[in-house]
C-alpha cells in the first residue's frame, strides 16, 4: 500500500478524551443498560446498588 499511495498518516490521540471518564460512568452505564439486549441486566443486584448520579458528582466534583 505504501508503494501506491505513500505512507499512511498516523493519527495521534494525545489530545483526545479518555475512553473511560469516571465522572460520566453512571450516565454511560444507563445508556448501555437502555439497549434492548442488555435491559435484563438492570435486575441484577450489582446494578441495583449503584449510587445515584448526583451522589457520584458530589464525590468526584
Amino acid at each position: 500500500m505504501s508503494a501506491r499511495i505513500g505512507e499512511p498518516p498516523l493519527v495521534g490521540f494525545s489530545d483526545a478524551l479518555p475512553i473511560f471518564q469516571e465522572e460520566h460512568w453512571r450516565e454511560d452505564l444507563e445508556c448501555f443498560l437502555s439497549d434492548f439486549h442488555f435491559q435484563h441486566l438492570r435486575e441484577m443486584p450489582e446494578f441495583q446498588r449503584l449510587p445515584p448520579p448526583g451522589l457520584i458528582r458530589s464525590m468526584t466534583g
